[in-house]
């Protein structure tokens, strides 16, 4: 998806501002990549502790214990 999106955000820039249009597009690119990596660990996270606290008393119940 990349590949259409960087020359239709710089090909409107003139010659000389291709450099910063560059500059500016590759800290986009970086900072959502960023924000989203945090985002997806965060849902992961989440679920996988909702998981482990429906799974305890469960676990309980079947006398299974951690120790």
């Amino acid at each position: 998806m990349m590949m259409p999106i960087q020359p239709a955000g710089l090909n409107p820039l003139p010659q000389r501002l291709n450099a910063h249009g560059t500059a500016i597009s590759n800290t986009i690119r970086q900072v959502a990549g960023a924000f989203c990596t945090s985002l997806l660990l965060t849902v992961i996270a989440d679920r996988t502790k909702s998981q482990l606290q429906d799974m305890i008393p469960t676990a309980a119940a079947k006398g299974l214990t951690t120790g």
